[in-house]
């Protein structure tokens, strides 16, 4: 699609420049939590503010979804490996393998800085809760996309017979990386139907050409393995839609008696991805579901010392997560934040 072959293209025409330099130092020191695109934007402002940034990252390399999350044919890791380069150039200090909670406390981080930048991006693909689910051949899309990016391809894809379970952006990439991964035959199982699945309509055209199937109102009900416990078959049912939800969406139902089998080596599962609620705790933030409130103008968080930008205060109707929505916030985030540390300290009424 025009889209995936543009990005790309926007992508290394900013690495033949470069950013601006360290702005004037503002002797006041500020930790964000997750390199990932709204984290990197708010630190990249911050830093060409003149402001002390360090940032600290759980995973090995910095980056977030674009470093680890992105399918690489699409978004080449040495774009993203570029802009932390570019982002630690305005002196922003990248602390890797560093876990909040784990290698240092929320506590510590709000009373060693003078605010602290919440921008962690989303978690694992939640379980199934299906029978069968622990048999080899049934991946997690999150972890496979990043095993790809690492270049640590997958070779019991070749020939198969592939299964993605969900129909987000996600999905799509599962599948078509799937695809390129050698697998005969992919099918994208959704529980609902077209209208709804949530995968951007470029996305659903670039997966078709691929030559992946879609099978709508269908849903796993058992995954079935042989002696050896590797996954053979899945059993799947049909759905029916009823009424709204909550969410908006009316929701499936299964069809009593429908339960059908389908052959297949490999099931990647893509239902959607969990929050950090975890760390969310940990700071004592109020949020609803996982997604911290923040006041829209400030990104101030209930703590009067955290801030937060990104997925974490997406969803509930409260944003859209693409990776330039996120940096593009992390970026208002910034200018917002020195707007207020730049004030005098007034005590509240």
């Amino acid at each position: 699609s025009v889209v995936r072959s543009v990005m790309p293209l926007i992508g290394l025409s900013k690495m033949n420049r470069h950013y601006s330099k360290q702005g004037k130092e503002m002797k006041k020191r500020l930790p964000y939590v997750g390199s990932g695109p709204a984290g990197l934007s708010t630190a990249r402002e911050l830093g060409r503010l003149g402001y002390e940034v360090t940032t600290f990252e759980r995973k090995q390399g910095a980056g977030g979804l674009d470093t680890h999350g992105i399918v690489p044919f699409r978004l080449p890791k040495n774009i993203s490996l570029w802009e932390v380069e570019q982002v630690e150039s305005l002196g922003v200090q990248i602390r890797t393998n560093t876990e909040i909670g784990k290698d240092m406390s929320a506590d510590d981080l709000i009373s060693d800085f003078d605010a602290v930048i919440l921008a962690v991006g989303m978690w694992k693909v939640p379980m199934l809760q299906i029978e069968g689910e622990d048999l080899a051949g049934v991946y997690d899309a999150i972890d496979l996309i990043e095993e790809t990016k690492n270049k640590n391809y997958p070779t019991n894809f070749s020939g198969k017979r592939v299964a993605v379970i969900g129909a987000g952006n996600t999905a799509i990439d599962g599948a078509t990386t799937s695809i390129r991964l050698g697998a005969d035959n992919v099918k994208i199982l959704y529980r609902r139907t077209q209208a709804e699945m949530t995968a951007y309509d470029f996305e659903y055209e670039f997966a078709k050409q691929d030559g992946v199937e879609f099978r709508w109102l269908t849903a796993p009900k058992r995954l079935i393995g042989d002696d050896r416990g590797q996954l053979k078959q899945m059993e799947c049912v049909r759905m029916e839609l009823k009424e709204t939800g909550n969410d908006g969406r009316p929701q499936p139902v299964e069809i009593k008696g429908s339960e059908f089998l389908i052959d297949v080596d490999i099931v990647v599962k893509a239902i959607g991805q969990t929050r950090h609620r975890h760390l969310i705790d940990e700071f004592g933030l109020e949020h609803n579901g996982g997604v911290v409130k923040v006041d829209k103008e400030t990104f101030l968080t209930s703590n009067p010392k955290v801030y937060a930008a990104g997925d974490v205060i997406f969803g509930k109707g409260l944003g859209e997560a693409m990776v330039v929505t996120a940096a593009q916030q992390g970026k208002e985030a910034a200018y917002a934040i020195h707007q207020q540390l730049k004030k005098p300290m007034i005590e509240k009424v």
